[in-house]
């Protein structure tokens, strides 16, 4: 028997949001939201005139209040427990979180606490992971970021079987080469080679090139 869908018992206004949430055209505004925040974040440069300052902190402000009623909006319609468990929707709440943070940090510098700058400028920095919302919308983006995560394990197999390889040959170079000296009459082919196999991490760096 199946179960009902989790939309049956919503209120007619709920029922509203689910559908305009999950509608493309919703997607499709968003994804431009995010495409002029985009832009007005590389309208910023080095010493901007104070107006420019001033509209891009509104632009900011805008952009923030933007995500913050999409993030809400999804979670009236789709409830806290089915939106937290789709990792891209983890994903919207960390950055919004981020851009709160952000935005309370720089009043609170300019107006009441003093704050260290490169916070400041790091909080600015992480503003760029809003792109990120973009993936979300790329089906085919997704379904290859998807499959990467599903490969990570195997990967990171393969990345041990490539750093015992090196650790090999590395062992072999020092035992194989590691004795040999300089001498006018028989000068060393590079600066420093025969010294920098004598140690057996200085060998991996040569690997590559045999």
């Amino acid at each position: 028997m199946h179960e009902p869908p989790y939309y049956t018992n919503y209120s007619p206004t709920r029922m509203f949001v689910h559908n305009v949430v999950t509608s493309k055209y919703f997607d499709l505004a968003i994804a431009a939201v995010i495409g002029l925040n985009v832009v007005t974040m590389a309208m910023e440069y080095y010493k901007m005139k104070m107006a420019l300052q001033y509209a891009l902190k509104i632009f900011n402000y805008f952009f923030t209040a933007v995500f913050i009623l999409e993030a809400n909006m999804k979670l009236v319609a789709l409830g806290w427990k089915l939106y937290l468990k789709d990792r891209w929707n983890q994903l919207d709440v960390g950055i919004v979180l981020l851009s709160i943070v952000g935005i309370v940090l720089e009043e609170l510098e300019t107006k009441i606490i003093p704050i260290n700058p490169t916070i400041i400028r790091v909080m600015r920095v992480l503003r760029i992971a809003r792109v990120l919302k973009l993936l979300k919308m790329a089906k085919g983006i997704r379904a290859l970021l998807d499959t990467v995560m599903q490969a990570l394990p195997q990967v990171g197999n393969l990345g041990l079987l490539f750093f015992l390889l090196f650790f090999i040959f590395a062992a072999l170079g020092v035992e194989l080469f590691g004795r040999l000296e300089c001498f006018d009459e028989i000068p060393c082919p590079g600066p420093g080679r025969a010294r920098a196999l004598r140690q057996l991490w200085h060998g991996f760096p040569h690997i590559g090139f045999a």
